[in-house]
């Protein structure tokens, strides 16, 4: 989650803005690919849910469609666990 990475980063006293650069200098590359996720859940209006992976050119037959496919078991396990763990009052 770009999240986690986004507050690591602030406690090495890196701003949001360089890893946001950063983030967009890999994909220009391109290294990574970053999607957006959505929740609806209320408690997360606002929250970052992107997921980054990174671009394996080994990758047997397509890096994108690897990437994808790693980000979206790395979505699936996020969200069903803040799902099974979340309550609502």
């Amino acid at each position: 989650m770009v999240s986690r990475l986004l507050g690591n980063m602030r406690r090495r006293n890196v701003e949001p803005e360089q890893v946001e650069r950063a983030l967009a200098d890999l994909q220009q590359q391109p290294a990574i690919l970053v999607r957006e996720h959505y929740c609806a859940d209320p408690h997360l209006a606002g929250a970052d849910l992107r997921v980054a992976a990174t671009l394996e050119p080994q990758a047997q037959d397509d890096p994108i469609a690897d990437a994808a496919e790693r980000i979206e078991t790395v979505w699936q396990r996020w969200l069903n666990e803040y799902l099974s763990n979340h309550t609502c009052v």
